[in-house]
């Protein structure tokens, strides 16, 4: 009885250790997947906001340079050419800047998308150790049912002729583990 009941408890604490790593490397793919997700829509928001951001800049830009010629014709001035190379400096150091902290922002959001793993391996470890004593449990609880008396009638040869007698005998109640674990709704599969 021993030696079966041992067969059980390392059956239970091997099960139990692999669906804790199964669980542990779920979670793991599922925190890489959100994290991916969430950093891809970072970096398409930031650089859509980047690109808009240049986009008023070179509008401003024309805007100001329309200006500064329309200003020099009205004022007789054949060319403003340094005033259109130093608005022209600045908007090139804007859009660099533009440029600059979009990279920026895009490095955090990768930065921040860092996942810190758990190890399988000792997912499995523990839960094998956990197993090892729910088995060991469930084996002393198997101990410790009751027994019940069970009647039966067996035939007997008196010698004169058959005679029905009733022999008790006492059998210790199981634990119907199979029904037990069908029961219970974990909430899903793996």
């Amino acid at each position: 009885m021993a030696d079966q009941n041992m067969g059980v408890v390392i059956d239970i604490a091997q099960k139990y250790g692999n669906f804790q790593k199964d669980v542990v490397t779920k979670q793991n793919n599922e925190l890489v997947e959100t994290a991916q997700l969430n950093y891809d829509v970072a970096e398409r928001q930031t650089k859509a906001q980047a690109a808009e951001m240049s986009q008023d800049l070179s509008l401003q830009y024309q805007k100001a340079r329309g200006a500064t010629q329309a200003m020099a014709a009205y004022r007789g001035v054949a060319s403003p050419t340094a005033e259109l190379a130093a608005d022209g400096v600045q908007a090139a150091r804007a859009r660099r800047n533009i440029e600059i902290n979009s990279a920026n922002a895009i490095a955090a959001y990768a930065a921040g998308a860092q996942v810190q793993q758990q190890d399988p391996n000792l997912a499995q470890f523990e839960g094998t150790m956990a197993g090892l004593q729910l088995g060991g449990q469930l084996v002393e609880a198997q101990a410790a049912m009751p027994y019940e008396t069970v009647f039966t009638t067996e035939g007997v040869w008196t010698g004169l002729g058959w005679q029905n007698i009733q022999v008790a005998s006492q059998r210790q109640q199981d634990l119907d583990l199979s029904a037990l674990l069908e029961s219970l709704d974990f909430g899903g599969t793996l």
